[in-house]
């Protein structure tokens, strides 16, 4: 083996101590030339097989250690062998235990082989000997997977480690800053370095790393927490309570309920006398709290409202923040009541008039203690015009807000523009849009009718007629509208509607047992309504309509002259322009029966029965009229007109002619039936006389007037018996009578005459009826 090796065959000599081994495992002195020539000759898989054969032989435990130390080395540097060499490593570390030399070099395989969780936990034993070593090595981890590997998440884990275990380590923190400029490895570089600063108790770094730690908090409470620390800092390190300020303000951004911020902020705007942005700032607050906790945003903002009026002495911003306050909790008095102080002394009445507005919406009530407030404010200041202004634009449209309310607030904002004011334009506009809340309430309306009447006109009629409603009792309404409707309106239509419905109403208390209840009594507006519509129907052209209301206002219970009046009145018109002759003749009849003593209506009708060749009933007229105490020279003139239409009479024919034809023409007509009855009688005819009440009798019955057709058979029977003797048709007219009218002289005379006629079971029936 020897001598192969100097002549240069080192294949032969390999050869040769081969199979010394083979006969010898244990030759020390073979294995040692083998270890020498593998390694001449670089053959470096015999050379770590012929180390390992002299491990495992009976050498000393240093030997063993220094050949595990060359095959580990031959495996990682000759052979690229990582994971064995590795082993090897591991292999010493068991039964040489850990030192620097097997640190250092697992490091540099594991880092070659990336295996950092092996990495790691290697330098987590090798810190607890030396944590300096250790966090330099990791430092270089971190460098090596940063700059070589591009293993950033790594790196920036290596360096974290390194940190926690030497806060002060430059390597690491300069390899955290380089990884604060790659987005990936950010977040954790910004946690290394954070942890550095803080277990450094460098206050300065962990000021500048602020910005980058708010980025990568994890959650808003993360950033308070952070904020919060920086705060501190500020105040108690850099002594700058200004920036202290801004972080708190800044966290306050982040949590806006959380009231220890709160407090934070208003302490550290005492010392920086920066109290405009803490109103800003809290009014932020609540803000962002408006829709999720509306009491810890309405206490947020009266914070707000008492900073702009006690350390800005900003009246009008603190009135924004008291009704921002109030949108919120719309039903706090209290909140109402500062934002009405705080608008009044500012002069700002829309602000007071909303605040007052919003809080009795909310309450669904007249808030009476709000409203003496700012009413007394608006009176110290003579500003009810522009209090009124405010609430009418703060007042919710109609169906939008509870009617009751609605309507006092806007009758609330007239009487200001009314009394106060002195804008009556505007309060009945006022008055108009509380109706409209509730169109049918009393006072308004009538508050409304007072002003209207400045300028009656057709506004006025709707207004009264809405109170005519109200009140079917009360007929001043209708009284006062119709005489609007009539002047200054002039609209004969809407007059005629109105007296109309006056005159239903006015007869339906005066004919029935109401009374009115107001100042005019149903009797004259039913008269005064009557008279009225006539004089429209007459204007109108329409004299018919005209009659007929004088006809059916003679009905109503009026004086018999007043009665008497529309009925002449009623007639005059029918003959003179309707042309009615036979209705005139009526109506002036109907008149004339009641009084003679009307001359007028005596002296039309006397006119019309002339004109229709009436004279026997002209005739009974004036002999009426005789009857009279008359003057004697008019009592002269009537016994000449007697004695004329006496002649006129005898012209047509005789009175009987006359007499005749007017029952001809209409049968049962009660003077001509008299006035012939009392020639034929005074002339001895009393065949004719019997014929006449026989017929009159049975067409008046026939008329339906039973009373006064027994009345003419009783005549009959009369007439029949004696002088003409017709027993026969005396009893017959006796039946007659008794059947119309039970009459017990019929009854008795029925009787008698079947006595006469010998005829007593009859004449005893009649008796017992």
């Amino acid at each position: 083996s020897r001598l192969a090796d100097r002549l240069g065959e080192g294949e032969r000599a390999l050869g040769f101590w081969q199979r010394r081994l083979e006969a010898d495992p244990s030759d020390l002195e073979a294995l040692d030339a083998m270890i020498e020539l593998t390694e001449r000759e670089e053959r470096w898989d015999l050379h770590v097989d012929a180390l390992r054969r002299r491990v495992g032989a009976d050498v000393p435990a240093l030997q063993r250690r220094l050949d595990l130390a060359r095959i580990a080395n031959t495996q990682a540097t000759r052979l690229e062998q990582i994971g064995d060499a590795i082993q090897t490593w591991h292999q010493i570390q068991e039964e040489f235990g850990e030192d620097a030399e097997t640190v250092d070099a697992l490091f540099d395989l594991l880092v070659r082989a990336e295996r950092f969780d092996e990495i790691y936990a290697l330098l987590g034993r090798a810190s607890e000997r030396d944590a300096a070593r250790a966090a330099e090595v990791l430092a270089r981890v971190g460098d090596v997977c940063r700059s070589h590997l591009g293993r950033l998440d790594e790196a920036a884990k290596a360096y974290h480690r390194a940190i926690q275990l030497v806060p002060g380590l430059e390597r690491a923190q300069e390899g955290l800053r380089h990884l604060l400029d790659v987005e990936e490895a950010r977040g954790s570089a910004v946690r290394g370095l954070a942890s550095a600063y803080e277990l450094a108790d460098d206050w300065e770094q962990t000021l500048a790393l602020l910005e980058p730690r708010l980025e990568y908090a994890l959650d808003d409470a993360g950033r308070v927490d952070l904020l919060r620390e920086a705060a501190r800092l500020q105040e108690e390190r850099a002594e700058q309570p200004a920036a202290a300020f801004d972080a708190i303000r800044r966290a306050l951004g982040y949590a806006p309920a959380h009231p220890e911020l709160e407090a934070e902020l208003l302490r550290l705007a005492i010392a920086t006398e920066r109290w405009s942005e803490a109103a800003d700032a809290i009014g932020e607050a609540a803000a962002a709290l408006s829709e999720t906790r509306k009491d810890r945003a309405a206490s947020l903002r009266k914070q707000q409202a008492r900073i702009s009026e006690e350390r800005l002495d900003n009246a009008e911003a603190a009135l924004t923040a008291w009704l921002a306050a109030q949108a919120l909790v719309p039903h706090d008095a209290d909140v109402a009541a500062e934002a009405i102080r705080v608008g009044g002394a500012a002069g700002a009445w829309s602000g007071a008039a909303q605040a007052l507005v919003t809080c009795s919406v909310a309450r669904e009530a007249m808030q009476d203690e709000l409203l003496a407030s700012v009413e007394a404010k608006a009176g110290e200041a003579s500003a009810f015009a522009a209090l009124a202004a405010g609430t009418a634009a703060a007042i919710p449209a109609a169906g939008e807000v509870d009617a009751e309310l609605g309507r006092a607030l806007e009758a609330k904002v007239g009487a200001w523009l009314r009394d106060q004011a002195e804008d009556l334009e505007a309060a009945e506009a006022a008055l108009h849009r509380a109706l409209a809340h509730e169109p049918r309430h009393t006072g308004t309306l009538r508050d409304l009718a007072r002003l209207q009447w400045r300028s009656p006109g057709r506004a006025l009629v709707d207004t009264l007629l809405k109170l005519a409603d109200n009140f079917p009792d009360d007929l001043d309404p209708l009284h006062d509208a119709a005489r609007t409707a009539l002047d200054p309106v002039a609209d004969a239509s809407l007059a005629a509607g109105i007296l109309d419905r006056l005159l239903r109403g006015a007869r339906r208390l005066w004919e029935g047992t109401g009374e009115a209840t107001g100042e005019r009594p149903a009797g004259e507006m039913a008269v005064w309504a009557q008279d009225e519509l006539v004089r429209l129907s007459l204007e109108a052209g329409d004299t018919k309509k005209a009659v007929d209301l004088l006809v059916d206002g003679a009905r109503m219970p009026v004086t018999p002259e007043v009665s008497r009046e529309m009925r002449r009145r009623a007639g005059e018109l029918c003959r003179d322009q309707l042309g009615d002759q036979d209705r005139a003749l009526r109506l002036l009849q109907s008149v004339v029966d009641e009084s003679v003593e009307d001359a007028e209506a005596v002296s039309q009708l006397g006119v019309l029965l002339e004109e229709r060749g009436r004279f026997p009933e002209l005739l009974a007229l004036r002999q009426r009229q005789l009857e009279l105490d008359l003057e004697p020279e008019t009592r002269l003139a009537v016994r000449l007109e007697v004695s004329r239409v006496l002649g006129l009479i005898e012209q047509q024919g005789g009175r009987i002619g006359a007499l005749r034809a007017n029952l001809a023409e209409q049968p049962g007509h009660e003077a001509s039936v008299e006035g012939l009855a009392e020639i034929l009688a005074a002339r001895g005819r009393h065949d004719e006389l019997g014929q006449l009440y026989t017929a009159q009798a049975g067409e008046v019955e026939q008329q339906g007037d039973a009373t006064r057709a027994a009345d003419l058979w009783a005549r009959a029977a009369q007439i029949l018996e004696e002088p003409l003797g017709d027993i026969d048709g005396a009893l017959k007219a006796h039946r007659r009578v008794v059947t119309l009218v039970p009459s017990i002289a019929s009854l008795d005379a029925l009787a008698r005459l079947h006595l006469s006629r010998n005829e007593p079971g009859v004449a005893a029936e009649w008796l017992q009826r």
